[in-house]
């Protein structure tokens, strides 16, 4: 079976409705460690962070298999990230601003992964964004109710033959 590849339309309707809720809660950028989340919003799930700006495109910095990454994944820019100490300098070379007040998924981020970003950006109020990330991802677009009618079948099938 082939793998589904994620449209770069349906990640960037993604990421527009992350952003709409990222000004009601006050946050200038989200931080996407989580795995789930990462899939969600760059179709790929590699080691690393999703930045997504409240505004304008987001960037994918990849801590593993980078060419990976750039297969899977329909964002634009990825690019290489071997630690959160690199993050300000990345996002100055991506004309992206520091955050005054970005979110985090606090649910399952490790206390002390949440310290090195809380270090790399000094000054940044670090929020809980987890219960935001799953409200969005509990609306599901019509790409993703075709996927979910595709694998009914295919469960059906394997019941059928069981």
């Amino acid at each position: 079976m082939t793998p589904i590849r994620i449209p770069l339309v349906e990640i960037e309707r993604r990421h527009l409705a992350v952003q709409r809720r990222m000004a009601d809660a006050g946050l200038d950028a989200i931080l996407v460690l989580q795995n789930a989340d990462l899939f969600y919003l760059t179709g790929s799930i590699q080691a690393g962070v999703l930045y997504l700006p409240a505004e304008g495109p987001a960037v994918y910095l990849v801590r593993r298999d980078l060419a990976r990454a750039r297969v899977e994944s329909p964002i634009d820019r990825i690019l290489p990230f071997r630690s959160p100490k690199e993050l300000v300098p990345l996002l100055a070379e991506t004309g992206l601003p520091l955050p005054r007040c970005a979110g985090m998924e606090l649910d399952v981020v490790p206390v002390t992964l949440f310290d090195r970003y809380r270090k790399a950006l000094p000054g940044c109020d670090l929020k809980d964004a987890s219960s935001l990330l799953r409200a969005v991802r509990a609306v599901k677009s019509p790409f993703e109710r075709t996927i979910q009618a595709s694998a009914a079948v295919v469960a059906a099938r394997i019941v059928e033959r069981v």
